[in-house]
């Protein structure tokens, strides 16, 4: 079976727990087996989710580190089924990196309101400077799409989430793939993607009730790139693109400054293998970002920074074992 999505996101601990989805809607997992950061991994385990199948969205911690996943199920939970995908998110119960994850639970259960069958496409989340998680719901329908969003009331683990609500938008074209960075002084920055641009935004301030600065042209784009985000080291963003042919190409913030610009996209080198169809980006619990990707036959492969410092080299590509 081919991977549909790949995500990597920090334990409480530091270690990193990788999760890949099949087709066919089978969820799998893995994570380093102990906090040195070149440790082994463990094996390749199904995480159950939903017997209709799930595939990969976001993750992101707690004020008390735990990490809260949600992924996008292939199916709403209304029978007969008639609306499109919804989002079920579980989290860790406790602080502690070995804590037991909970029942699933439903977060957004798909709608008929824009167009037949509209339903969640892609996910983002990312905790606000007080600790609060933010989620961001991309919904797509036959001929329109929606871009929700909920966050938590307050800073309290347990606390409630706000409805899921429209976040405003500066163009009528749909929206298919969005993605967070966090900039070095802990604001979130938002991208989304329609056919043919990137376009972005990001809190004002380090306040998290901030405003949102107006959406900006980030760049544009005809090949439906997926992005994806790391922290490097120094706590500067990097993004990676990818193109529907299989090609990367990486751009990061020029210095620390939260405001700094970034640089050109360059060229990423890709593994050398069939074309790769899914990427993922962590940060080891020592500074070092490590990526993933996932070829069009499921195999899969990493490589990592050689050293602490963000300007440091990338390992070449190696073969990561495959779920």
């Amino acid at each position: 079976m081919s991977i549909t999505g790949l995500m990597a996101a920090p334990l409480s601990d530091g270690r990193l727990q990788i999760w890949a989805s099949k087709t066919g809607g089978v969820l799998q997992t893995l994570w380093k087996e102990t906090t040195d950061p070149d440790s082994a991994w463990t094996p390749w385990q199904v995480m159950p989710a939903s017997s209709l199948g799930v595939s990969v969205g976001c993750a992101a911690p707690l004020p008390n580190g735990a990490l809260q996943l949600f992924v996008v199920a292939n199916a709403g939970f209304n029978p007969p089924y008639q609306t499109g995908p919804g989002v079920l998110t579980t989290w860790k119960v406790g602080s502690e990196s070995t804590a037991g994850w909970a029942d699933w639970n439903t977060f957004y259960t798909g709608e008929s309101a824009v167009g037949g069958g509209a339903g969640a496409r892609s996910l983002a989340a990312a905790p606000l400077t007080d600790g609060r998680i933010q989620v961001f719901v991309v919904v797509l329908g036959n001929n329109a799409s929606r871009f929700l969003s909920a966050w938590k009331v307050s800073p309290d683990v347990s606390s409630a989430w706000t409805d899921l609500t429209d976040f405003n938008l500066p163009t009528s074209k749909p929206i298919t793939r969005i993605t967070t960075a966090r900039l070095s002084d802990g604001r979130i920055q938002l991208f989304a993607t329609t056919f043919d641009e990137v376009i972005t935004t990001w809190k004002v301030d380090g306040s998290s009730t901030a405003a949102w600065a107006p959406w900006q042209n980030f760049y544009p784009m005809n090949d439906d790139d997926k992005i994806i985000a790391a922290t490097l080291s120094d706590g500067r963003p990097q993004l990676w693109r990818l193109n529907r042919n299989g090609a990367m190409w990486s751009r990061w913030k020029e210095n620390t400054n939260a405001n700094s610009g970034w640089t050109e996209w360059s060229v990423f080198p890709t593994p050398p293998t069939d074309k790769i169809v899914e990427m993922a980006a962590g940060s080891l619990n020592d500074g070092r970002v490590q990526l993933f990707a996932a070829d069009s036959t499921g195999a899969m492969f990493s490589l990592w920074k050689a050293g602490k410092d963000a300007s440091s080299a990338w390992t070449p590509w190696t073969p990561f074992p495959r779920p």
